[in-house]
Order: structure tokens, then sequence, then C-alpha cells
């Protein structure tokens, strides 16, 4: 039986916000882009890349809105 399935995001900081789910626009600004592709029942990462540079105090902002994205993808599909 299927258990669990990896739901995947981006994310990125523009402008001292967090963004998920990035568009042409949002990437083509330069701030840092993060991918990350979670197990969303176990929580569990199961990739994080990132692209850029961005400060240690700001990573668990973006991670976090890239997570809330996966985890709002997987409610999507559980229906």
């Amino acid at each position: 039986p299927l258990r669990d399935y990896v739901c995947a995001s981006s994310a990125g900081f523009v402008e001292d916000t967090a963004l998920a789910d990035l568009n042409y626009i949002e990437e083509a600004a330069g701030g840092p882009q993060l991918a990350l592709a979670l197990l969303p029942k176990a929580d569990h990462i199961a990739l994080l890349e990132m692209n850029g540079r961005l400060h240690e105090d700001h990573l668990e902002r973006i991670t976090e809105a890239a997570r809330g994205a996966c985890r709002d993808v997987h409610a999507v599909l559980d229906q």
C-alpha cells in the first residue's frame, strides 16, 4: 500500500518576504531560490536544494513557506 508520496514546491525570498511557488517575475528578481520535496505525512524532507545566498536567520522562514505549500498540495491531492 502507498503510505505517503512526495510533494514539492519552490520558495524564494523577495524584498524581505518569503514566498512559495515562485512565478517567472519572482524568480527573475534574482533573490535566493529553494526547491523542497517533502513526504507530508511523515514530515520528512526528501530534497532540499538552494540557489543563491541567504542569511542563516532567514532559512527557517523560506523553508517553512515551501513546506506549507507542499502540505497544501498534499491536502488537495488527498481529497
